[in-house]
């Protein structure tokens, strides 16, 4: 038996899309019926200073990736070479010093540190977190294109302005690196499917496939396909 703290609310404290609150409420009612406790809760978790160090190092990452292809192909990158996403994480990778890229691992380090003990046995004692995947049903063709004329000013732009409203929850499992699932269980009236997720204990993957395996059972989806 879980103890599974559950959450409708954006970490930011912002709600999120009525489809993908009913996405999380099925999820957790499957979870009940299979005997496990679930717990609202509204974890305080800083995602957007989160949000800020990991693009920060998302930015470094790919300004050192271009500059080994530019090595590699013996001369400067092109527009033709790289989207303008790329170049605006280039760009602002440029602008950080080695004490603010460390100063963002310590963030990102932090934040570990406090989900462990979120979901730990010493602490709140609870064995996972639920949360919707996305913010909002899946998104249009070309929201994201980073090419389009009304896009983002820059990187940061991108990542906390735009990104983070859509995905505000995956990217915390990404940084910690605690164990996470994306389960199709609750579609929408479109006919698209809404996503949960679920972050378990670090290290602790058998119990999250474990969980997976039943609420596949009891709610299966493989057969399930989107109308297009």
């Amino acid at each position: 038996r879980l103890r599974i703290a559950v959450s409708t609310r954006s970490f930011t404290g912002a709600a999120i899309h009525a489809d993908c609150v009913a996405a999380v409420e099925h999820t957790a009612r499957l979870c009940e019926a299979l005997g496990h406790e679930l717990v609202p809760v509204d974890p305080s978790i800083d995602i957007v200073r989160f949000m800020h160090a990991w693009s920060s190092i998302v930015a470094c990452g790919t300004q050192l990736a271009v500059r080994s292809g530019q090595a590699a192909l013996g001369r400067p990158a092109t527009a033709d070479d790289t989207e303008r996403v790329t170049r605006l994480a280039c760009e602002l990778g440029a602008t950080i010093s080695g004490a603010d890229y460390l100063e963002s691992i310590d963030v990102v380090h932090a934040l570990g540190r406090e989900m462990a003990r979120f979901l730990s046995p010493t602490g709140p004692s609870y064995d996972m977190l639920l949360t919707a995947t996305l913010g909002e049903p899946p998104a249009e063709l070309g929201r994201f294109c980073s090419d389009r004329a009304d896009g983002w000013t820059d990187f940061l732009d991108y990542r906390l302005n735009h990104v983070l409203h859509y995905s505000p929850f995956t990217a915390l499992a990404n940084g910690t690196g605690q164990p996470a699932m994306s389960v199709p269980l609750w579609w929408n009236d479109d006919g698209l499917p809404v996503g949960t997720h679920m972050m378990a204990r670090a290290g602790d993957d058998l119990t999250l496939l474990q969980l997976a395996a039943q609420l596949e059972q009891a709610d299966p989806w493989f057969a399930r396909r989107p109308s297009l």
